[in-house]
């Protein structure tokens, strides 16, 4: 730690993606609320929400900028994958490569040299140049913020996709372009023996001394003895502080008086006695991601983001869905920001549809009610919900939702709906069919899958959450 560097400012550094941002802000708010100045390096896109907090937002783009030849952090991102000069890169690149990450680690080091923080909390997932910079050309304490379902997250995503991590590193030392990058990165740090992925566990590097994690020890996914040995080893915790959780500000495509309106909506129908289902099917699959979004297959699979989608609003409308004077449920959908974002069905009347919703205050507001959520499985959903003791409905699209997922039903949290591969025959109708069926059963079935989602709820209160998250961390300096 240098002299000049001030006791009381952290700087936070994540990607421009909700599932990561979205955490981490009630840290940083609960920071500002003990006296400490802020600086949050993310893109613009969510430059009101941490600005919300109090912090300091720093564009990105402009930090790479002033700091060396980068414009625009993603374009670089995007056009170094064509750089590994193989295909099947793209496949690992953007999570297990260098080349983007030996650009970026003198650019945050030039910044951090600047503005001399006393901590870096930073997304191990995909930010671990700040880390590197951080820790070896400015060295300052760090932490990292998981938000994913702990240490052992890799290896159940190769559980539900196949390969294995052995496979992966080894074509990861084949890679020449990334090879070089690896050598440069080891030169400019002076750590000759660092992995960047050349040998398990993977992203072992990515860690520091304390890496909080957003989840419990009951939900995450197992790590094994090797894997534990080596952290053990390297002195590297792995902290369970449970989802971190605050009610954000509204959205700025719903209006005070829409919100006024539905949350009176809410206290009505507990007040009748009505029971109140929630679905959404998250940002990613209703946004505009080539690959992951509403008109991306993810891969292999036969149906869009958009027929998903729709598979699952149908389903709801058609189980749910009652007429005027019938006695049902209150149905609550964020259903995206799409223009084509609702089946070509009218929503029943007591189903309503909102382009997106203050998700933490909803539940929260909701949750003696709740029957159930339906969701798609995202690890922020995937505990908020928990948070509330809702039973969960998950229809996955990729990555953690599918091990939430199967968690899900594992645990009698309640049922999973796959999303088909490519080649199953008549996958819209049967997609739709199985989402209808799944309905049927959590409405039967409520019972017993609340009986483990309160468990889990009271699991996640003793957790700690924002508060212990702090303490640590402050405890960790």
């Amino acid at each position: 730690m240098t002299d000049t560097a001030n006791p009381r400012k952290v700087v936070f550094v994540f990607p421009g993606a909700a599932g990561h941002v979205n955490p981490s802000l009630p840290v940083c708010r609960r920071f500002i609320e003990l006296g400490w100045e802020v600086e949050y390096v993310c893109n613009p896109s969510f430059q009101k929400s941490i600005e919300d907090t109090g912090a300091q937002f720093r564009d990105v783009n402009l930090i790479c900028g002033k700091y060396g030849d980068i414009t625009d952090l993603r374009a670089m991102i995007v056009k170094s994958l064509e750089e590994y000069e193989d295909p099947g890169a793209k496949m690992w690149a953007l999570n297990f490569g260098s080349i983007a990450t030996e650009r970026l680690i003198p650019i945050f080091a030039a910044y951090f040299k600047d503005i001399s923080p006393k901590l870096l909390v930073y997304c191990p997932v995909l930010c671990p140049y700040a880390h590197f910079a951080a820790t070896f050309l400015h060295p300052f304490p760090t932490v990292s913020l998981l938000t994913a379902a702990g240490p052992g997250y890799w290896d159940a995503a190769f559980r539900v996709h196949g390969g294995s991590a052995a496979q992966l590193t080894e074509a990861i030392k084949q890679n020449a372009p990334n090879q070089m990058a690896v050598q440069k990165i080891r030169k400019m740090l002076q750590v000759e023996k660092m992995s960047l992925n050349t040998s398990e566990p993977l992203v072992q590097d990515y860690y520091t001394s304390l890496n909080l994690v957003t989840t419990l020890p009951s939900l995450a996914d197992p790590c094994s003895e090797k894997d534990a040995g080596v952290y053990f080893a390297q002195g590297k915790k792995f902290e369970f502080v449970g989802p971190l959780l605050e009610a954000p500000p509204v959205p700025e495509a719903m209006n005070p008086e829409e919100m006024s309106k539905l949350f009176q909506d809410i206290k009505e129908a507990k007040a009748a006695g009505k029971e109140i289902v929630y679905v959404s099917m998250g940002t990613v699959l209703t946004g505009n991601h080539e690959e992951y979004g509403w008109n991306g297959r993810a891969g292999d699979t036969a149906l869009t983001g958009k027929e998903l989608c729709h598979g699952v609003f149908g389903a709801v409308f058609k189980e749910l869905g009652k007429s005027d004077g019938e006695a049902g449920p209150l149905v609550i959908l964020a259903v995206g920001p799409q223009p084509d974002a609702l089946p070509e069905i009218e929503a029943p009347p007591n189903c309503c549809c909102f382009p997106t919703l203050p998700q933490v205050e909803l539940l929260q507001c909701a949750q003696d009610a709740l029957a159930f959520s339906v969701t798609h499985g995202g690890q922020n959903s995937f505990m908020e919900c928990l948070s509330v003791a809702s039973p969960l409905l998950v229809c996955p699209g990729f990555g953690d939702q599918q091990s939430n997922a199967a968690r899900a039903e594992a645990l009698k949290l309640g049922v999973k709906v796959d999303r088909p591969k490519t080649g199953d025959d008549g996958a819209m109708e049967a997609y739709g069919m199985a989402v209808s069926k799944a309905l049927q059963t959590m409405c039967s079935s409520k019972d017993i899958y609340h009986a483990a989602a309160r468990t889990l709820a009271e699991e996640i209160r003793h957790a700690g959450g924002v508060r212990r998250a702090v303490d640590l961390i402050l405890e960790s300096l």
